[in-house]
């Protein structure tokens, strides 16, 4: 943001930061170099609109969505639409407006009140999607300056995205810490979407969990997506509206149809969450499941493990009086499963 705001900003001259870069080769270079005001607006701090002074402005608008992406203001977020719509549509002091966020806006069939805006997101964009990452050769070009982690390294903890056409995209917070700390390690930071993504595997919702299961095990699920998950839009309800705004969130990749865990470090978070193998009804009158899996024991020995750390605690705290205790060992010299099944 600060680098096109120097570009278009007319408070200082900036010839010397951009003459010896590729943007001085465009033939509009000149024309929109420091000729406008800058608004620059981060929407966790809202300033005080300008008045009208008659001059055009370039409107640079950072997480525009962050009431909706942090569940804020629920009741407020119509009006803070309108507010977006009232100030930037059809007004002659817009010469431009640039917003970036996460979320896309929720369009409606009528009356919408930000359509004006071209779109690009993680989902569907063939022209700007290399720059949501890091690019092979960006990684390639800060690699060099180190000599602690190996590029396979990096690409096992950091790729995974994909633009349109294929080419591999990196997490560029990730990438730059691991770089400046020289250790490939997990630094996603858990956000309250993950916590979302708990709910859909604690409950299965539209068989989630079995999904994940898959791709945990590196088994890509294939579906067609074709909505994107929305601001505004009411909490994801079904299948496709879930994966649609994981993806949207980058806790899933999405290529040729196919969905997938990105990359070692998403994998980490994944396989924290389905360690708990405790499944929930979906309906009261259904019973609550425990599994305990074992290897060179036998299942008596799988359950007992689970009255002894109390696995069930959870179920019974959510007023689930039927559960079942399932313990399953697994016989490497046999090759054979044993499983035993007791009510608690």
């Amino acid at each position: 943001m600060n680098m096109l705001g120097a570009y278009y900003g007319k408070k200082y001259p900036s010839e010397a930061i951009f003459d010896n870069l590729n943007i001085s080769r465009s033939k509009n270079y000149k024309v929109h170099l420091n000729k406008y005001n800058i608004i620059n607006i981060s929407m966790n701090c809202l300033p005080d609109l300008l008045a009208v002074t008659g001059d055009e402005f370039i409107f640079m608008i950072d997480e525009w969505d962050y009431i909706f992406s942090h569940d804020l203001y629920r009741e407020n977020q119509g009006d803070f639409l309108e507010f977006l719509r009232y100030l930037l549509k059809d007004r002659p002091y817009v010469a431009l407006a640039y917003m970036t966020g996460v979320l896309p806006v929720k369009k409606y069939s009528t009356g919408s009140a930000l359509n004006m805006f071209d779109e690009y997101t993680m989902l569907n964009d063939s022209l700007f999607d290399e720059y949501f990452g890091f690019t092979e050769k960006e990684v390639e070009a800060l690699y060099s300056r180190q000599s602690k982690l190996s590029l396979e390294e990096i690409a096992e903890w950091y790729n995974g995205y994909h633009t349109d056409d294929g080419r591999k995209i990196y997490n560029p917070r990730s990438v730059v810490l691991a770089l400046l700390n020289g250790k490939c390690r997990s630094y996603w930071t858990r956000s309250g979407k993950m916590d979302e993504v708990l709910f859909f595997l604690k409950y299965n919702i539209g068989e989630v969990r079995d999904d994940v299961v898959k791709m945990v095990n590196h088994m890509p699920v294939r579906m067609e997506i074709i909505e994107e998950y929305t601001a505004g839009q009411e909490n994801p309800a079904n299948r496709e509206e879930i994966y649609a705004a994981m993806i949207i969130y980058g806790l899933l990749s999405y290529h040729d149809g196919e969905l997938g865990i990105p990359n070692k470090e998403l994998m980490l978070e994944f396989q924290k969450a389905l360690k708990d193998d405790i499944f929930y009804p979906r309906k009261s009158n259904l019973p609550g499941i425990v599994v305990e899996l074992n290897a060179g024991g036998t299942p008596e020995a799988a359950i007992e493990q689970i009255r002894d750390k109390e696995y069930f605690e959870k179920l019974k705290k959510e007023n689930i009086e039927k559960i079942l205790l399932v313990g399953i060992n697994y016989s490497a010299d046999k090759k054979e499963h044993q499983c035993r099944i007791e009510e608690f």
